[in-house]
């Protein structure tokens, strides 16, 4: 019957006509994942998600060089604005960097993978790169998301994939800016191409357009949360009238990003020709300034509680063989220690092994690229801090953390947390964080002293947050959790 069903719908589609997809059952719960595919940790959280039994509307967001075929400025911006550069900059550049560091065999074969996205692509490079990265992106979701083993007391809901919005900010240079479809080329082949890359499109995980709007997929649940482990890139109108249109159902947004005033700052601030951000812009917050702001002051005046998972609490899982260099044992010992994936999928059933896991192989090819990015599980903390509140309900008395305010405004992605709740200022807290920057690391020096006098004009807003407390997750207990009473 199956095959029949499925014979229908090419049918119809040849015809022009599409099957509508049904809307999911009433009473369940929806978890809207704000992201990408820049940093794999993204895909941890779909994990954590799918074994709450929720459903999960995965939001994919694009990179800002997106916006434009073409700026042949390629300067820095202004102090924390990032860089100019268009599609076509990205990827003749890209390619330049990618040949010098990996030569020009590996790239000629990477180059014949992508190409077909180009040489048919009526929209230029920039269509072409977004065709290419929402195919990744949805076969990523939706593989990552069948190979996830639920409880038998759980049944497992279902994935959506949504087409978001395009960044504002370049925060890298071209040469510094991951090209995900380079990191990821050995996934490339047999990636089937989604029939829509137009903003706002919904699909299930067959491919299949959701036809009702998103206003009827959001108001179809019981219970809707959502998470900031991407960009706000995503946050058009269309999506704030779906929102406003379920406010009563969305119990809470829970945030990746932001750093504490009152401690010593852990990110990076600008470095000359690679990177052009504030310390304290969060990437996820300056992805898109305007619309991280709006979406901040947006859920305050919706009364939804915002919680807060902060860059200082994430922990690296890095660790290094005798002679120095980076190894998987940290990595892979977290995803063990929390049940995020094993290097094979097992049949909860038969206990035999199905095949190798996609997330593991995923992970692998991020860790081990030429870019070497930092290996910490940032948006897996968001997703179990999330899961906890959703299994908790009303209960949420019983997550230990910390009633703070977050600074934020819309030009650099300023996302600052205060303890600072009794006398609230905008002025006390950016002087307090100025005073706590460490300026002995000679790398950052620099940045750090450039960005005072900006940060100084800065206006900001802010709005009351909560911000959860974790234990573990470190190389010597691997094992992460939320603190609970």
């Amino acid at each position: 019957m199956n095959a029949e069903i499925s014979e229908c719908e090419k049918e119809l589609k040849y015809l022009g006509v599409e099957l509508s997809l049904s809307g999911p059952s009433k009473g369940r719960n929806l978890i809207i994942s704000s992201g990408d595919i820049s940093d794999v940790d993204g895909m941890f959280a779909l994990v954590q998600y799918a074994k709450t039994g929720a459903d999960v509307l995965f939001v994919m967001n694009y990179p800002a060089y997106l916006l434009e075929e073409s700026n042949e400025n390629l300067l820095e911006i202004g102090l924390g604005l990032g860089f100019n550069y268009g599609a076509s900059q990205f990827h003749i550049l890209s390619g330049v960097d990618l040949i010098s560091r990996v030569g020009s065999r590996i790239y000629s074969d990477f180059d014949a993978k992508t190409r077909k996205y180009f040489v048919r692509s009526n929209g230029g490079y920039k269509r072409g790169f977004k065709q290419a990265l929402t195919d990744l992106a949805f076969s990523m979701v939706v593989s990552v998301w069948n190979d996830v083993q639920v409880d038998s007391s759980v049944s497992k809901g279902v994935v959506y994939f949504c087409i978001g919005g395009i960044n504002s900010m370049n925060p890298f240079s071209t040469s510094f800016c991951k090209n995900e479809l380079f990191v990821y080329r050995e996934l490339l082949e047999g990636v089937a191409e989604l029939s829509s890359i137009d903003e706002g499109f919904v699909f299930d995980s067959n491919r299949r357009k959701y036809q009702n709007g998103l206003s009827s997929l959001l108001l179809s649940y019981n219970q809707l949360y959502l998470d900031f482990n991407g960009s706000a890139a995503f946050f058009n109108e269309s999506w704030r009238s779906a929102l406003a249109g379920v406010q009563d159902k969305l119990k809470g947004m829970f945030v990746m990003g932001g750093v504490h005033s009152y401690e010593t700052s852990l990110t990076m601030p600008r470095i000359k020709h690679k990177l052009n951000r504030l310390s304290c812009a969060t990437m996820n917050q300056l992805y898109h300034p305007v619309n991280s702001a709006s979406l901040f002051t947006f859920m305050y005046n919706m009364s939804v509680p915002v919680f807060v998972i902060s860059n200082n609490l994430v922990i690296p899982y890095e660790t290094y063989d005798t002679s120095g260099v980076k190894n998987d044992i940290g990595w892979q010992s977290f995803f063990i220690s929390n049940g995020i994936s094993n290097s094979v999928v097992m049949d909860s059933k038969s206990c035999s092994i199905v095949g190798e896991s996609y997330l593991w192989k995923l992970s692998s090819l991020y860790y081990n690229s030429i870019y070497n990015p930092p290996r910490k599980p940032f948006d897996f903390y968001t997703a179990l801090a999330l899961s906890e509140c959703l299994s908790a309900g009303v209960k949420y008395g019983n997550i230990v953390g910390d009633s703070k305010v977050m600074f934020y405004d819309d030009v650099y992605g300023i996302t600052m947390i205060s303890n600072l709740t009794n006398k609230i200022s905008w002025i006390s807290t950016q002087s307090e964080y100025m005073n706590n920057v460490n300026t002995s690391i000679p790398e950052k020096k620099d940045g750090f002293l450039a960005e005072i006098p900006v940060l100084k004009k800065a206006k900001c807003e802010y709005i009351p947050v909560f911000l959860i407390r974790f234990k573990g997750g470190t190389i010597t207990d691997y094992r992460l959790s939320v603190l609970k009473r």
